[in-house]
């Protein structure tokens, strides 16, 4: 049964962790999900679609736009864009 209010299903079967060692790319924001994705060295991409609001409301340790620009995304066709580029690199490295 669905509730109308909360259409999330949560299985709690499978914890974080579990579902990031099937994925194939992980795509957060500021979440500490970040450092798990690395550690399973999965490709990591942030969409950082309210930027500006956070770092003014929140402040930022590491400021991802400056260290990582290759893997931020301000929309999500941008995360989307970022991840096609990735595959066609992985794809030709593959290939040599």
């Amino acid at each position: 049964k669905t509730d109308k209010i909360n259409e999330y299903v949560v299985n709690k079967k499978y914890n974080t962790f579990d579902l990031l060692k099937i994925a194939d790319y992980i795509i957060t924001d500021y979440s500490a999900v970040a450092i798990e994705a690395s550690i399973l060295n999965k490709p990591l991409f942030f969409y950082l679609y309210d930027y500006e609001k956070y770092k003014v409301r929140r402040g930022l340790n590491v400021d991802l736009v400056d260290e990582v620009p290759s893997f931020v995304g301000f929309t999500a066709k941008e995360i989307i864009d970022k991840i096609v580029k990735t595959e066609n690199k992985i794809e030709t490295s593959q290939k040599k």
